[in-house]
């Protein structure tokens, strides 16, 4: 379970590292447990330490299939294309769809893919 006080600590850091590069005015009010929300149990005090930040958690709901096994993992931007819209059917009800994606070493796939 992610401790609390580090979650906070990492917010305010976050926020400032932002204010640094994009002015002192900038808040973001956003956040993304590691690996998602449904990852975790045991996070209300942790919600609601962020609520009164005016912070809300957020999760994504859209797959690109980047970190999925290399027997599933989609090859060419077209399926990776085709694997995000598969995904979206597990919550078609949701209007905001926030896709996960990862920009690190072995990724450069979905780097291309993302324009």
């Amino acid at each position: 379970m992610p401790n609390q006080s580090q979650i906070i600590s990492e917010v305010d850091q976050t926020n400032a590292n932002f204010q640094a590069i994009l002015g002192k005015d900038f808040k973001t009010r956003i956040f993304r447990y590691p690996g998602s929300h449904m990852s975790w149990q045991g996070l209300k005090g942790t919600d609601q330490a962020l609520a009164k930040q005016d912070v809300q958690w957020i999760d994504w709901n859209t797959l690109c299939g980047d970190a999925e096994p290399l027997s599933v993992r989609p090859t060419t931007s077209e399926s990776m294309m085709a694997y995000m819209d598969d995904s979206q059917k597990y919550f078609p009800e949701t209007t905001v769809k926030v896709v996960l994606m990862h920009d690190t070493a072995g990724k450069e796939l979905t780097v291309q893919t993302l324009p």
